[in-house]
């Protein structure tokens, strides 16, 4: 995978994530809360950039399968990792909620959260383009994954079946994804 790190890294320090560069707290719609110039900075610039380069090297080993996956729709809502029911010291997260609080943007599950689903769908079409370009000559496959996890409710226990903290998938969520 690739791109997560990128948005909310360093998530000990909000402020000086590419997500809090992209949100703007006045905006009361995602089109408003979004900052297009730092998305498509980040989205279309800089992570296509690391794709095509990426790619441009394996395309080079003959007869190589190259499937490449985004992301499904996270949920910024400050769950924090925990494997087989025990949170790991020193894990990093949350990494979402605390870049929406620190913009005193509260509300996880409406309008954070279709942000962070804009975003990722947004990735998730770039991605596509870049699979799709005639240099990769249909050696390179997107797996769409965004519409994997896809509830209208990210709060209903189906959330917690999925996934395992704001950005990592259960073992049962891997198996709905592979």
């Amino acid at each position: 995978s690739g791109g997560g790190n990128d948005v909310f890294e360093p998530s000990d320090q909000p402020r000086r994530t590419r997500l809090y560069a992209m949100l703007d707290p006045r905006g009361g719609t995602v089109e408003e809360a979004l900052v297009e110039s730092e998305v498509h900075r980040l989205i279309d610039k800089d992570l296509r950039g690391y794709y095509e380069q990426i790619l441009d090297e394996l395309v080079k080993v003959p007869a190589l399968p190259i499937l490449i996956h985004g992301y499904a729709h996270p949920v910024p809502d400050g769950t924090k990792s925990n494997f087989g029911g025990v949170s790991l010291p020193g894990w990093p997260g949350p990494w979402l909620k605390g870049v929406f609080d620190d913009h005193g943007m509260h509300d996880a599950v409406g309008l954070n959260r279709q942000i962070m689903v804009t975003l990722i769908d947004r990735l998730n079409a770039m991605i596509g383009q870049v699979a799709a370009l005639q240099k990769y000559q249909s050696r390179v496959q997107h797996v769409a994954l965004h519409k994997v996890f896809n509830y209208d409710h990210p709060d209903v226990p189906a959330r917690r079946k999925h996934w395992q903290d704001e950005i990592h998938p259960t073992a049962w969520g891997c198996e709905l994804l592979a």
